[in-house]
């Protein structure tokens, strides 16, 4: 591990499929999960026979959409895959630790999923305006966070954070605890270079 020389290999069936012209994640497993961005395509998974080795099989776990895009977000060390699929973001579970079957859940309230944990949570975060009486218009960021029942499970519930004044959000990641740590603008500016960004954690209770 880590060491300094080593040996490429082709991952059979996925260099086939050409799903390296999108996006690809790794897991601690070795376990791959790639898109294509071609329309028409799925998102695949190449799975070692053994944790980390040489050897493997091609899997295609979701299908293309009939409309929208497949984006693919990230996996984590239990096998979920994040993306946007569609129309909407979803989490796509394996029914056992880094199996290759699974259900794939969608729902608008996901958004782009920018962040994701260990025990399949995920958070996106959006820019919104609001109106105040006697007052002009202003802005606000959203942090939208979608927590499983249990880890890693299917179902699971959704809270937003709102945050007056603070006008873009930039997510960082999950800890082992559920926490998440991200940053936001709280200084409104027209470019990214005028924000004053504040570190800040979320921790839930």
């Amino acid at each position: 591990p880590n060491g300094t020389t080593g040996v490429a290999m082709i991952l059979s069936g996925m260099a086939a499929s050409g799903q390296f012209a999108g996006e690809a994640s790794l897991n601690d497993r070795g376990t791959v999960v790639a898109a294509n961005r071609l329309s028409g395509q799925p998102i695949g998974l190449w799975n070692p026979s053994a944790p980390n080795g040489a050897t493997g099989t091609y899997h295609s776990i979701i299908s293309p959409p009939s409309s929208g895009s497949l984006k693919l977000s990230g996996m984590n060390n239990y096998g979920q895959v994040f993306g946007t699929f569609g129309t909407a973001g979803g989490v796509w579970t394996p029914n056992i630790p880094n199996g290759t079957t699974g259900t794939l859940k969608t729902d608008a309230r996901f958004g782009p999923i920018d962040a994701y944990g260990p025990a399949g949570q995920t958070a996106s975060a959006n820019s919104e305006t609001f109106t105040q009486a006697g007052a002009s218009n202003g802005m606000f960021s959203l942090v939208d966070i979608f927590t499983p029942t249990s880890p890693n499970a299917v179902t699971g519930g959704f809270n937003s954070m709102a945050f007056v004044n603070q006008t873009r959000s930039r997510l960082g990641r999950f800890g082992p605890r559920g926490e998440l740590l991200f940053a936001n603008c709280v200084t409104p500016g027209s470019a990214l270079s005028a924000c004053n960004w504040k570190p800040q954690i979320w921790r839930p209770a």
